[in-house]
């Protein structure tokens, strides 16, 4: 797994690539904690290269969720793997965040804040 960040404008995009095992998820915890110390207020997921990820990552993902909204900050899943986008909606996760089809229309809701 690799994490990378992009930023356009105000808006922080981390992009995770590759396969999120268990043992992995404490630097996802570590990354996101960083983020919200930095006072970031948008950011996007960009996972279109997510290839699997395990029912400890999706509260993983609910937990940074949480941890965005008590912080003030938004935060979209785009541009879903079809692996992703399998997942989320078996576990009504579809629901839960906010989603969007591309990189480009989850910064354009972004920016109408």
């Amino acid at each position: 797994m690799i994490i990378s960040n992009e930023t356009e404008n105000d808006i922080l995009i981390v992009k995770i690539d590759g396969e999120i095992w268990k043992e992995e998820e404490q630097s996802i915890r570590d990354h996101f904690e960083d983020i919200f110390k930095r006072n970031i207020k948008k950011v996007i997921i960009d996972a279109s290269n997510i290839q699997y990820l395990g029912s400890s990552t999706l509260g993983l993902f609910s937990k940074i969720h949480q941890q965005a909204a008590t912080n003030g900050a938004r935060m979209i899943f785009a541009d879903l793997s079809p692996f992703v986008k399998k997942i989320f909606k078996i576990t009504t996760f579809d629901k839960y965040f906010i989603i969007k089809y591309s990189i480009k229309d989850a910064a354009d809701d972004l920016n109408k804040i």
